[in-house]
């Protein structure tokens, strides 16, 4: 851990201890929701998942609806990378109910596309297209290009596990254009990187070979 980030803890820390003595609830909710963040960004899960598993009791107490459906959204996160998928779908469905509830559409479609990777995980490529769809429509609705992009890639990459290779192309070609046109870098590598796979699956090699190529001269 870098000591920039250990001094971040540390200060996260230290607004838990304060909103604990002041007896603020919804400050040391947030306190809580956001040591969960830095560890999670820090790769320690585990760790991320005992804060996290602190907010929604406090978001309850406080009456913050969307507060609450947060927290079980970031519980699934955290489930979902420990690789207990079941628990995450359980997390995520939560989160789902109160963004309906509350009328969050952007929080809505941010859960389908959590669903589709935990039903993907688990090798339910057909529900995970489903939830994959839903985020797309939502992500077209909000207006929200980069989650589009994403949806698209996610939607690709089920298709190519349900054998479907030329409707993956056409929804990972959908999120190349896409990430170009927001500039994510990351996200344009990993479609040119999905794109060789599908061809490889087509026996189309030379095509296979030019989106690997591209995929390596973009790192």
């Amino acid at each position: 851990m870098t000591a920039s980030k250990l001094q971040c803890i540390e200060d996260l820390e230290k607004r838990l201890l304060i909103a604990k003595e002041v007896s603020d609830r919804i400050g040391e909710g947030t306190a809580y929701r956001n040591l969960g963040n830095a560890y999670y960004s820090l790769g320690k899960f585990q760790e991320a998942k005992e804060y996290y598993n602190k907010c929604p009791s406090i978001a309850k107490e406080v009456g913050d609806r969307a507060g609450e459906g947060t927290a079980y959204g970031n519980l699934g996160n955290a489930y979902y990378s420990l690789g207990k998928f079941q628990e995450a779908i359980e997390y995520h469905n939560k989160c789902l109910s109160i963004a309906k509830e509350v009328g969050d559409r952007a929080g809505e479609g941010t859960a389908y596309g959590n669903l589709g990777n935990a039903y993907c995980s688990l090798g339910k490529f057909q529900e995970a297209k489903e939830y994959y769809n839903k985020c797309l429509s939502i992500a077209k609705e909000v207006g929200d290009r980069a989650r589009e992009g994403t949806a698209y890639g996610s939607l690709g990459n089920a298709y190519c596990s349900l054998g479907k290779f030329q409707e993956a192309i056409e929804y990972h070609n959908n999120c190349l254009s896409i990430v170009k046109e927001v500039g994510d870098r990351a996200t344009e590598g990993t479609a040119y990187g999905n794109l060789g796979n599908a061809y490889c699956s087509l026996r189309k090699l030379e095509e296979a070979i030019e989106y690997y190529n591209s995929q390596r001269s973009g790192q």
